[in-house]
């Protein structure tokens, strides 16, 4: 009985150190901070158009950076389609989303069965992915009508999302929409 609480000890500091080892990994794979201006990205998206970062100034973006194969980018991406693009596109918001290593060939059955209506980008060399980050996915960008990093998110988890959402909300706001 007198190992327990040290056992419970050891396991919460194991615990802790771990979380914080991995909080450092995400850290050093992102290239980015809020308030940074966004790096300029471009590429060919399922609509068949040409998109650009430079083509969106003025408005505000949100930008997801994914994988067709990833969980938690198939769990986040129908709430950026329901809860972003649906909820905020006739104000003006600009969505699109980035499939590292992905081709437009897997993008286009992939945004078909998952009901995706924003243009996706084909980044199959990783140059758009490279801009933001070198490892983790999903990743999720707010950026403000001035260009900059108003949030950033990596993984997928739903409070945190609804951070996205009231970013977003702020951010259409502050541009007058």
């Amino acid at each position: 009985m007198t190992r327990a609480p040290f056992l419970l000890l050891a396991l919460f500091g194991l615990t802790a150190v771990m979380l914080h080892a991995a909080a450092d990994e995400v850290a050093a794979a992102t290239r980015t901070k809020v308030g940074d201006l966004a790096p300029e990205f471009a590429g060919l998206a399922t609509t068949g158009e040409s998109c650009s970062l430079a083509a969106w100034h003025g408005r505000v973006v949100v930008l997801s950076l994914f994988a067709t194969w990833c969980g938690p980018c198939q769990a986040e991406l129908p709430r950026v389609e329901k809860e972003l693009w649906q909820a905020f596109r006739a104000r003006g918001l600009v969505v699109v989303a980035a499939g590292r290593e992905e081709s437009l060939d897997k993008l286009k059955p992939f945004a078909a069965k998952g009901g995706l209506t924003f243009p996706l980008l084909a980044d199959p060399d990783r140059r758009i992915f490279a801009r933001f980050a070198t490892a983790y996915i999903p990743r999720l960008y707010v950026i403000g009508a001035d260009g900059r990093i108003k949030f950033q998110s990596v993984g997928f988890d739903a409070d945190e999302f609804r951070r996205a959402v009231a970013a977003v909300e702020r951010e259409l706001a502050a541009a007058g929409r």
